[in-house]
């Protein structure tokens, strides 16, 4: 009786084994390859977990660069080049006016990543948005969460389109911004269905953006 048991978890074992994950193609991962990659200079990304050792594609961020920054342009008086490069390397380094953007499209929003040049600039951020008809830009009050020493996301829902967004650095404007990033939802091409969220990717976000 044991040996008969031994050899048949044996044989289960073996084929448990021979089982291959698919071989997906170029550009895509996942666990059934349903998920597009997003890396800079059309580089492959692992194909378990999409991540992307050369960074993301332009107009990509996030875990995975699955997210899709949603576009804007300068409303200030001030040029922007610095925060328009998606170079976090590049920040102001003068104390000017607050961050004055209007999106390319008017879109509820889900989450915005912030990335500034010192650590102790991420606890001076205010982040604000307008609703297009309702009055004054509102402060979000949502979620902070640090991803690194430079970089912070903040989960700012909104049910109406944001048509426009100012951020500012609490006592000193814009200074030691680098890069900002909108997002409206996980935006990651999908082959099987463009509006799931690959929760096994970072399930805290999943929290949020569905």
């Amino acid at each position: 009786m044991v040996t008969v048991l031994g050899a048949y978890i044996f044989l289960l074992a073996a084929a448990s084994h021979g089982q291959s994950k698919p071989q997906c193609s170029v550009g895509w991962y996942g666990p059934s390859c349903q998920y597009q990659c997003h890396c800079a200079r059309s580089a492959p990304c692992h194909k378990h977990d999409g991540s992307c050792r050369s960074g993301c594609e332009k107009g990509w961020f996030g875990p995975a660069c699955q997210y899709e920054s949603i576009g804007y342009k300068n409303v200030g008086e001030f040029t922007l080049d610095w925060l328009m490069d998606q170079n976090d390397k590049t920040c102001e380094k003068e104390s000017e006016p607050p961050v004055y953007l209007a999106l390319n499209a008017s879109i509820p929003l889900k989450w915005t990543r912030i990335v500034v040049s010192t650590p102790a600039l991420l606890r001076d951020i205010k982040f604000y948005h307008y609703i297009r008809n309702k009055g004054d830009s509102v402060e979000c009050s949502g979620p902070k969460v640090n991803i690194s020493d430079t970089v912070q996301d903040i989960f700012c829902p909104t049910v109406d389109n944001v048509t426009k967004v100012t951020v500012d650095i609490d006592g000193n404007a814009a200074k030691g911004l680098c890069s900002l990033y909108l997002s409206a939802g996980e935006g990651g091409l999908v082959k099987w269905d463009s509006n799931l969220l690959p929760t096994w990717i970072n399930p805290f976000y999943s929290c949020f953006l569905q």
